[in-house]
């Protein structure tokens, strides 16, 4: 299910291949919850260091 943990609620169902459960795991999910959709490059990768220290 890892692939799920990034990917938008609408899809759950092909990852879990069953719409009624993934429906019922969203929505417990989320609720009493807010979420959040950001857009935009992951500053992640533009903060990432290409020669990490060595050890």
């Amino acid at each position: 299910m890892d692939s799920a943990l990034n990917t938008a609620f609408s899809d759950w169902g092909n990852i879990l291949f069953n719409t009624t459960i993934a429906t019922a795991i969203a929505d417990r999910l989320v609720e009493n919850s807010e979420i959040f959709l950001f857009g935009g490059d992951s500053l992640r990768k533009a903060n990432k260091n290409p020669n990490p220290p060595a050890e």
